[in-house]
């Protein structure tokens, strides 16, 4: 009967053994499965995730290359050639030359025979300055030659200097000056690149207005409707403002495309792109790159826009004025 006993006892222990082995074996494979279950949806979270960090990448590289194409480059290439074109004409010819390598022919600065340098030597605190527009120490101009200099410009409008002065300003407002006030009216808040608050008053300091940023902007944009005007009465022959009055030129506004265009060019080179980038504080020849200058469109589309085409010529009976707003006679008897 023992030995029975034990014969049973054993098989028992067996059927428990392969019970548990079994059982175990099932939980290994349960445990198995859910391990596999969570690293397969682990990775898929990866995916979507990977593909949502892409999109989101994507849509910002997007809106970068939308606020460059679209505002800013234009924008900054709009100020560039307007500010070089007056620089160019009304600095010192060996600076000019320094500055950009080439010597103008005919300048203002040329024509006035000493005026603009008597200027300068006596106004060092307005008359503009290349040293005093890298240190920020001048934006607001309210004459590019003083008022002097104006007054002979005024008295003799059949002058070379005076015509040269007016062709200057007419070319710089229908090509530059009149599509740059367009631009920012359409689009500069919802394109701009702002920098934060604190960061704006500590670049442009002499900005007090509560407007801040949009301050730089209101500048250009008086400036330019009050430049029209100038335009206006030049056309019927009166010449008593020789450059706007009220509101004077903001300088500093290049400044300003400069910084926001080489925060765009960052945010390009750390997704992966390759841009040269552009420090503000880089001299004025620097600045001059050829993806940016080739960046301008064309915002002369809207028919109620402050557009060159309104500036073509003049016409009053048989006498039509010419980009100088020199009257000239059509040979109509």
């Amino acid at each position: 009967m023992s030995t029975v006993g034990a014969g049973s006892n054993a098989s028992d222990v067996g059927l428990i053994v392969q019970g548990t082995l079994i059982f175990l074996s099932a939980v290994v494979a349960v445990l198995g499965y859910v391990v596999q279950g969570k690293l397969k949806a682990g990775e898929v979270r990866r995916e979507h995730e990977e593909q949502r960090d892409q999109q989101l990448r994507k849509a910002k590289l997007q809106r970068v290359r939308k606020q460059i194409q679209e505002f800013v480059g234009p924008a900054f290439s709009y100020m560039m050639s307007a500010q070089m074109q007056i620089i160019m004409s009304i600095s010192p010819p060996e600076s000019v030359t320094k500055l950009t390598g080439e010597t103008p022919r005919v300048s203002i600065y040329k024509l006035s025979n000493g005026a603009l340098e008597k200027y300068y030597a006596e106004n060092p605190e307005v008359a503009w300055s290349f040293k005093k527009y890298i240190k920020m120490e001048i934006n607001e101009l309210y004459t590019l030659v003083g008022d002097d200099y104006e007054s002979v410009l005024r008295t003799n409008p059949d002058s070379k200097a005076a015509k040269h002065y007016r062709g200057l300003l007419r070319r710089v407002a229908t090509n530059c000056w009149f599509p740059l006030h367009d631009l920012i009216m359409q689009q500069s808040q919802a394109l701009s690149k702002f920098p934060e608050p604190d960061e704006f008053k500590k670049k442009f300091h002499f900005v007090k207005s509560p407007l801040l940023r949009n301050h730089m902007y209101l500048g250009i944009l008086n400036f330019t409707q009050e430049m029209k005007q100038v335009l206006e009465e030049w056309d019927n022959g009166d010449y008593t403002r020789m450059f706007p009055e009220s509101n004077p030129l903001p300088l500093q506004l290049f400044r300003y495309f400069i910084s926001q265009i080489s925060e765009l060019r960052r945010i390009e080179n750390e997704m992966g792109l390759n841009h040269k980038m552009m420090s503000q504080d880089e001299p004025l020849a620097k600045l001059i790159s050829a993806d940016i200058r080739n960046n301008i469109i064309n915002n002369n589309k809207n028919k109620n826009a402050i557009t060159s085409s309104q500036y073509p010529t003049k016409t009053n009976g048989n006498n039509t004025t010419n980009n100088n707003g020199d009257k000239k006679n059509n040979g109509v008897v």
